[in-house]
């Protein structure tokens, strides 16, 4: 008798694609006057994963 293995899950923060499109959205939002948008990110989801932080100090928006 075989067992089914599930096939695994990405871990969070791993997907590539997504990195693009979230540096948009916080370029956007500086860009239209917003203040704290990296405190609000950071209390909602409570860390950044390496590599969006790496994309965002490439840009040169650090925190």
């Amino acid at each position: 008798m075989a067992v089914a293995r599930k096939p695994l899950k990405a871990k969070k923060g791993k997907n590539p694609d997504s990195i693009p499109a979230t540096i948009q959205f916080v370029k956007d939002r500086i860009t239209n006057g917003e203040t704290g948008v990296i405190e609000r990110w950071k209390q909602k989801y409570s860390t950044f994963p390496r590599s969006l932080r790496a994309a965002l100090e490439q840009e040169g928006i650090t925190f």
